[in-house]
């Protein structure tokens, strides 16, 4: 399995994609805007994280400093060899979001490269 760290432009941006892939729907009941966790028709797993925040590592426990890192964020998880770019095409190139980070991401010299550190993006992973 690879998993993905993707960031939206917002939350309005990732919903609409959601729509445009099937994974996105309003909740009859509550009328809100719902994501599904598992695409089975394509194997696509999704954990919304949306709004990413963390307390300054230098910051005072009385008087934390909160950072907030702009976009909408999620986790996502696919068999290996799941063509991400192909699942996103039918969003609209301005609209897809950001691969942050990719559990097969390497760099240059085919080293691992590791997930960005939680100033600049959520550390949640699949449990």
């Amino acid at each position: 399995m690879i998993d993905h760290l993707i960031k939206w432009a917002d939350r309005d941006t990732a919903i609409q994609c959601g729509v445009a892939m099937g994974a996105t729907s309003e909740n009859e009941e509550t009328g809100e805007m719902e994501t599904a966790v598992f695409m089975r028709s394509i194997g696509l797993n999704l954990a919304p994280i949306g709004v990413h925040s963390c307390i300054s590592d230098n910051s005072d426990p009385e008087n934390p400093v909160v950072t907030t890192v702009d976009g909408w964020w999620v986790l996502v998880r696919v068999p290996a060899g799941f063509d991400l770019a192909g699942a996103l095409s039918p969003i609209p190139k301005s609209l897809q979001p950001e691969i942050v980070w990719s559990s097969d991401m390497v760099d240059e010299n085919g080293a691992s490269v590791k997930r960005p550190p939680i100033e600049e993006a959520p550390t949640r992973v699949w449990a």
